[in-house]
């Protein structure tokens, strides 16, 4: 039809050809009448137009403009006026009217904070307003207004993430640190605060966030070569098979004692022997995962000391073939794509001063579906298999359980593993079969049983504190706190005189192996004192009454007392040439941060003049000294405490300490 020709107001009568037919009419339709009646609907159905009916009375949409979530929309007159098929539908004008009374999402250019609700547009030709019409219609007109709170760069937006409660940029400190201001930037990381739609800085409490932004760098340097197919030759033309079995002896040296997911006769053994080629893309995964695991203790072999060159370089290619044959083999989960996908999580971070990135728990999520998928959740003591397969699938799925909770702790994301996820006993020391917890506790072990436990403790303050509903009934609450925290501070106090009677950190023949497990039992504690010190920390205004004042008071004093000897850790580890030629977790990084911002976030919450303060400012001191000398060593050294050292000063110089 010409709308064009159209005029305003009522219409007159015009030819057949300009009108609807009785049919279309009534089903709401476009009559499509090219030269005569029928119309193209009538002459589907066989049948002659009719022109008996005139236009029925129109409704106009109502609006509540107080509630703007709901409309109220026309409601046809029968069912005889519902189309039946989409061609039946009238191409009518698009009615943005209806979007008046909403908040749309924002727009991604950032231009839409300087642009104002545009002006009433002049009419069209056709009667209607240029900005009901989708060709003229001006997003600006629906953004908020520069003064919007709640408006912000979606291009900005869309890839913030949230940093967890337990991670070393700690809520608390960052939102005491923005008082006044709704950004930070820390090492290269912007912080932005969520704000509540209410200004009481008590209201906002808990419910507040914080955005992360940052440039977050790429699991591996040269990670294009992952899309091309692996394959053993990738392997042979990086590393001779000499060089292969002197990594193997290496990786059941310093990293199988620590973290034993491997076992003789995997085809990767520590008896010197190589065995054929593996055949598989999963057997090629976890082989390429070990060597590139043990080319950091390259240096302790006089053989591949002389032979080796560009060791950096090699794991990069070797990483990049593992998760290669790991994509590869992602149809098919078996204990060596789980195996290599562990050794992958042991990575360590890929620029030293931002620690993990999203792609570790990418990577823990993988390795729980897995391990559920093989049913390594189960207890399997009393299946019919081999002792030696029993052992390694309870080893496995601790393994997992660990680094998935481990993770979790610095990066965003969670843990994929919950308590009722499973039904394994926690292992027994010394023969990685399940025993009971006094066993654990009692009983002399390796530091992977050691630290299994330490994460069994660490899940459940997680779980007590840190899961969204649970902060919500503890973060305001701190005496339900210290209910809740009595059986886990018995049970973590027990776990660490055990882990200092059994395994001393200047013990065995090799000083320090354990450094990274009697460190994990110090953030353990941190974390656990940290959930306490919310309440502390987010009172609200008002005279607290004496037994509140009394119980905070116990509080701080207990923080101080684990961050001093957290300091004396690391104080003995400097003195001690051991830890650094150790295995260290690739989160450990993160956990000398988390020390870090826990002693910024003590300097935070006890008061100038007080005596508790001015001992928060000497093991500061002590701390920053520490981690000083360790990161001018170079080595294992420099890349655990780069992280620690850039939060603490980014910190005091943000607090002006």
């Amino acid at each position: 039809m010409d709308l064009s020709s159209r005029q305003e107001g009522p219409r007159p009568f015009r030819s057949r050809r300009d009108r609807p037919c009785d049919a279309c009419r009534g089903r709401k339709i476009a009559c499509r009448i090219e030269t005569s009646p029928p119309c193209a609907f009538c002459e589907s159905r066989g049948s002659n137009c009719t022109f008996q009916n005139g236009p029925n009375n129109k409704r106009r949409r109502v609006f509540s403009h107080s509630m703007p979530h709901h409309h109220y929309l026309p409601q046809p007159d029968g069912l005889t006026a519902i189309p039946q098929t989409w061609e039946d539908f009238a191409a009518e004008a698009f009615d943005s009217t209806i979007f008046d009374s909403l908040d749309l999402a924002e727009d991604a250019s950032p231009t839409a904070f300087q642009n104002q609700r545009s002006p009433p547009q002049p009419p069209t030709s056709d009667g209607r307003h240029a900005s009901t019409s989708p060709r003229h219609f001006p997003p600006q007109s629906l953004r908020p207004s520069s003064g919007d709170a709640r408006h912000h760069d979606s291009s900005t937006l869309h890839r913030s993430q949230v940093p967890p409660d337990t991670g070393h940029l700690n809520r608390h400190v960052v939102m005491e640190l923005m008082k006044g201001r709704d950004q930070l930037e820390i090492s290269r990381t912007r912080l932005r605060r969520t704000r509540d739609h209410s200004d009481d800085p008590f209201a906002g409490g808990e419910g507040s966030q914080i955005l992360m932004v940052r440039e977050d760098p790429p699991f591996l340097l040269h990670g294009k070569s992952c899309m091309e197919r692996a394959s053993w030759s990738d392997i042979e033309g990086l590393l001779l098979s000499k060089q292969r079995d002197e990594l193997l002896r290496l990786y059941f040296r310093f990293v199988q004692p620590l973290f034993p997911i491997l076992q003789h006769g995997d085809g990767a053994s520590g008896d010197g022997t190589q065995g054929d080629p593996p055949q598989d893309t999963a057997s090629l995964a976890l082989c390429a995962s070990v060597y590139a695991t043990a080319l950091p203790f390259a240096i302790h072999n006089d053989y591949l000391s002389a032979t080796l060159t560009d060791a950096s370089g090699k794991r990069e290619q070797l990483y990049s073939i593992a998760i290669a044959a790991l994509l590869e083999n992602a149809n098919a989960p078996s204990i060596e794509t789980l195996q290599a996908c562990l050794l992958l999580l042991q990575k360590g971070p890929t620029i030293q001063h931002q620690g993990l990135t999203p792609t570790y728990s990418w990577l823990a999520s993988i390795a729980a579906t897995t391990a559920k998928s093989l049913g390594l959740q189960y207890d399997c003591s009393g299946w019919n298999i081999p002792t030696a397969e029993k052992q390694l699938r309870t080893r496995l799925w601790w393994a997992t359980f660990t680094m998935d909770m481990w993770v979790s702790v610095d990066s965003p994301g969670g843990p994929s593993i919950r308590s009722d996820d499973y039904d394994v006993p926690l292992p027994k020391a010394g023969d990685g079969m399940p025993g009971d917890y006094e066993a654990v506790v009692t009983g002399s072990g390796h530091e992977f049983d050691r630290l299994v436990l330490l994460t069994h403790l660490l899940a459940q303050i997680h779980e007590t504190y840190y899961t969204i509903h649970a902060a919500k009934q503890t973060s305001s609450d701190l005496f339900k706190s210290l209910e809740f925290a009595r059986p886990l501070r018995s049970a973590l106090g027990d776990c660490r005189q055990s882990l200092k009677a059994a395994l001393p950190l200047n013990a065995g023949d090799e000083p320090g192996m354990s450094a990274s497990v009697h460190l994990a039992a110090c953030v353990v504690s941190i974390v656990l004192f940290r959930a306490l010190l919310r309440p502390v920390q987010c009172r609200g205004p008002g005279s607290p009454v004496e037994s509140y004042k009394s119980a905070a008071a116990a509080v701080v004093t207990g923080s101080v007392n684990c961050a001093r000897e957290t300091v004396e850790l690391l104080e003995n580890m400097v003195s001690v040439i051991g830890p650094w030629n150790a295995f260290w977790h690739s989160w450990s990084q993160g956990n000398f941060a988390i020390v870090s911002t826990f002693l910024v976030q003590l300097l935070l919450v006890t008061e100038v003049g007080d005596g508790t303060r001015t001992e928060v400012s000497e093991l500061i001191s002590r701390w920053k000294r520490a981690i000083r000398v360790m990161a001018g060593s170079g080595g294992w050294g420099s890349s655990l405490m780069c992280m620690a050292l850039a939060r603490l000063d980014s910190l005091l110089n943000q607090a002006g300490l």
